[in-house]
């Protein structure tokens, strides 16, 4: 009788110790989950993607550490350290969230001035088209030039859809190649024109 009431003993000590050992932290690895969640609503990943990827991979790490610790004997797990990451991977997340806020109206306003700064470079580049040589060998440089301004205009009131529905970035990245474009016509114009200008002045001069 003793004996097998030191072994029942043992087992409920058993029992005891496996009941006792230490659990996946679901709740902290869910409220981590959901703040990257919105971090990535808020378009973290696209306006402040380094915050994002540094929540993305402090949230990755905890669940690579914790998938370890399921693997390991189960009086052994130990969740400590991995509750600290998924609570920094939670607030790295909500600062980026936050951040990618700030962001996204900066990028609003910068790409809103740019558009404006872009319209007038067009308008001034076909003035300039106007007033630039009309012969036979730089007619079909004009055509091309003309076309290229029309791109340039269409591609600004693509940007201009683009601010409207809140993509900002691409309305930006729109805007500033159709700036670089008009920016390179506007200079082979003011070549051609000066061009124009010194070679008349020369024949005045015989």
């Amino acid at each position: 009788m003793r004996s097998r009431s030191i072994l029942s003993g043992v087992v409920a000590a058993g029992l005891i110790g496996f009941a006792g050992c230490a659990k996946a932290p679901v709740q902290e690895i869910d409220a981590a989950k959901k703040a990257l969640d919105n971090a990535r609503v808020s378009e973290a990943a696209v306006y402040v993607a380094d915050k994002f990827k540094a929540a993305e991979d402090s949230l990755n790490a905890a669940l690579a550490a914790i998938e370890k610790q399921n693997s390991a004997f189960p009086l052994s797990r130990t969740y400590d350290g991995v509750k600290r990451t998924l609570a920094a991977a939670t607030e790295l997340a909500g600062a980026a969230a936050g951040a990618a806020s700030a962001a996204k109206e900066a990028v609003k306003a910068e790409a809103e001035t740019m558009l404006a700064d872009a319209r007038k470079a067009v308008a001034d580049a076909r003035d300039l088209l106007k007033k630039a040589p009309k012969g036979k060998e730089g007619a079909e440089a004009l055509t091309a030039i003309s076309t290229d301004l029309t791109a340039a205009d269409s591609a600004l009131v693509a940007a201009g859809n683009d601010l409207a529905a809140a993509g900002y970035m691409a309305a930006r990245d729109k805007i500033t190649a159709a700036k670089e474009k008009v920016a390179s016509i506007t200079n082979e114009l003011n070549t051609a024109i000066e061009k124009t200008k010194t070679a008349k002045t020369a024949k005045k001069k015989k």
